[in-house]
């Protein structure tokens, strides 16, 4: 048994990747769940469970609050539940109104913390759809003043990281650039490994954006996707490993490391075929052949 601060566990992590590897669990005793009733408690996450499973869950949560007289803050989890669920099956009305309606019950009951989470819920909805403005908007209005407020450091981090995404997809590459290297330092002290590996595969990014790759910025680049890598190595995220690691293999190619750069792309082609992404195989796979051409 092993007790490792939260500010030590990045720096654990990268110098002894083996022992870390080698981890039976990772227990956070810091936040016990607060206990639940009846169908509260059947929640679970999901993810890919095929279609049927889905539709069951989201008439078990609607039949429950169709006969609950007095929706409570456990209920209006149930409605951000089933808005999770309908975004999922494509439905991102259904899943704004029902995280809308939760942030009311949260409202009523005086309960700030779960009416800024469904405000937040309805941000990432309306910026999937592109609408950034009022994406932009919740952040900034609704989101960030609660979590100063209330003292929620990683929340407000988490926001600012969001914040970056919107501001870099409208092209405001500096602000972004500066909101993300102002998470850094709360992430490494709070030990969120998952953070510091977006923060570093985001500043990388918004780097190469800006050029910085051909005015002496290569290897600053190249060192933060190379963290950003290893870390989403330890975490065990297909998804981060296939993202991170095919710009990590350009950045590579483009410092004449060929081997290196092949090499890390095989790793991103088999977080790829773990996930079942097609589309992304056949990205991989095009690169592969320009890399083995050069």
């Amino acid at each position: 048994l092993l007790w490792v601060e939260p500010g030590t566990i990045p720096t654990f992590a990268a110098e002894a990747p083996d022992l870390w590897a080698w981890r039976a669990a990772v227990l956070d005793f810091s936040h016990p769940s607060a206990p639940r009733q009846a169908i509260h408690e059947q929640s679970i996450f999901l993810g890919s469970a095929e279609r049927a499973k889905r539709d069951q869950r989201l008439a078990e949560i609607s039949e429950h609050l169709k006969t609950a007289s007095d929706l409570s803050g456990a209920d209006a989890g149930l409605l951000l539940e089933a808005g999770d669920i309908e975004e999922s099956l494509g439905d991102l009305d259904a899943a704004v109104k029902r995280a809308a309606a939760a942030g009311a019950i949260f409202r009523r009951l005086d309960d700030r913390l779960g009416e800024v989470r469904a405000a937040g819920r309805v941000a990432d909805i309306v910026q999937a759809r592109g609408q950034l403005d009022e994406a932009l908007r919740i952040r900034q209005e609704e989101e960030l003043p609660v979590y100063e407020r209330l003292g929620d450091v990683r929340s407000k981090a988490v926001t600012m990281g969001k914040i970056a995404d919107i501001l870099e997809a409208r092209g405001q590459l500096d602000e972004a650039l500066a909101l993300h290297e102002q998470r850094l330092p709360i992430a490494q002290r709070l030990g969120d490994i998952e953070s510091l590996a977006h923060i570093r595969y985001s500043t990388a990014l918004l780097r190469l954006q800006r050029g910085e790759h051909g005015t002496g910025g290569l290897q600053t680049i190249h060192d933060e996707l190379a963290e950003a890598f290893a870390i989403s190595i330890v975490l065990g995220r297909p998804d981060f490993v296939a993202a991170i690691g095919q710009l990590l293999a350009q950045v590579l190619a483009m410092a004449g490391q060929r081997e290196q750069a092949l090499a890390t792309l095989a790793q991103a082609e088999d977080a790829l075929a773990k996930l079942n992404n097609a589309a992304g195989l056949a990205q991989v796979r095009a690169l592969r052949e320009k890399l083995g051409s050069v």
